[in-house]
């Protein structure tokens, strides 16, 4: 069960979407503004192109690498990981 002291709310939607320019495409950026002041940003893809599906190759292999980093004692006692970002497909549909 999760303690009412540790959610945290969604507050507002940040005013500014600025435009992101990546591998030759732009996509919009998101802010989400918790009740904690914790700002959350989100990369909106809008179509499916190949850098979409090489982002999360990428993604795969920085968990797989997580994953190495866990087994071993030196890596653990250092707290070496990558972060993953989270990503969830959007169709217009």
């Amino acid at each position: 069960e999760i303690a009412p002291d540790h959610t945290i709310k969604l507050d507002r939607i940040g005013a500014d979407v600025p435009i992101v320019r990546r591998h030759g495409s732009s996509f919009r950026r998101l802010t989400f503004i918790g009740s904690d002041g914790s700002q959350r940003h989100f990369l909106i893809q809008t179509s499916l192109t190949p850098s979409a599906r090489s982002d999360e190759r990428i993604v795969q292999l920085f968990r797989v690498m997580n994953r190495m980093f866990d087994k071993h004692k030196e890596s653990r006692r250092r707290h070496l990981c990558f972060h993953t970002p989270i990503i969830i497909p959007v169709w217009s549909q």
